[in-house]
């Protein structure tokens, strides 16, 4: 047994509902909906900034995979042509260059905040002692370790975000997941900050 297989995009549940209807009729049944967060435009970024572009996403879009049976005559061409046109539910094309722009854009401010947060406790105790954190131990100065997690942010998050883009059946795409990975992204970098700020206290000086 043969089946067709089509994948379709939508920017909304109603779009979605609207065009199942139609290609019902040609015996097109959805095998599986998933949610996906679309990619931040260089557009959104420039609108809303950096940090806004972070907080406010764009909405999420629904992924549908459609199977058909083939019945092995002309039919199979016409269920075909039902999705040719440009509309909301047509799949998308990989990212455009100012798509690109907006990922590079957004990767450089996770790296940015990355960095901020792993040096929030020597911040933290600068304002309040007025004497800046250790950062020198045996003799080396470490400071460079504060830094250093600002690129790795930025790079993973620009690698996950192609991932979350690139996956067509949007199942790396879905918001559940995005938002684990930020979770635990945070987490290490948290950790990361309070073992350098208690290594450099207790073994370091200015």
């Amino acid at each position: 047994m043969a089946f067709q297989q089509v994948v379709r995009v939508y920017p909304s549940p109603t779009s979605f509902q609207v065009e199942a209807a139609r290609v019902a009729a040609y015996g097109w049944a959805v095998a599986t909906v998933t949610e996906r967060q679309p990619p931040t435009s260089v557009k959104r970024v420039l609108a809303l900034g950096i940090i806004g572009a972070l907080v406010f996403r764009p909405k999420p879009e629904l992924v549908v995979t459609y199977r058909r049976e083939e019945t092995g005559d002309a039919r199979d061409e016409q269920a075909m042509v039902v999705f040719a046109d440009e509309g909301p539910g047509a799949l998308q094309l990989p990212a455009a260059v100012s798509d690109e722009i907006g990922a590079l854009l957004l990767a450089a401010a996770v790296g940015l905040a990355a960095v901020v947060l792993v040096m929030l406790p020597s911040i933290v105790q600068y304002a309040v002692t007025g004497e800046p954190a250790p950062v020198v131990v045996f003799g080396a100065n470490l400071g460079w370790l504060y830094a250093v997690v600002g690129p790795i942010a930025a790079v993973a998050f620009y690698w996950r975000h192609r991932a979350w883009r690139s996956d067509p059946s949007g199942v790396l795409m879905r918001a559940d997941l995005q938002s684990q990975t930020f979770r635990r992204a945070a987490a290490v970098v948290a950790m990361w900050s309070v073992l350098l700020w208690t290594i450099f206290n207790l073994f370091g000086s200015v």
